[in-house]
């Protein structure tokens, strides 16, 4: 329904903008647990 009103483009970016919004604070915080996670496993 929102593909015909908007297009596949358009869904997508209505997707993606508050994803990136809301998830913003977290992103910094992933990429620490991931770089702590390589290290861990470049150690074992």
């Amino acid at each position: 329904m929102l593909a015909e009103i908007f297009g596949l483009d358009g869904v997508l970016v209505l997707v993606t903008v508050p994803g990136v919004l809301f998830a913003a604070p977290a992103i910094p915080k992933l990429a620490r647990n991931l770089g702590s996670a390589r290290s861990e496993l470049a150690r074992a």
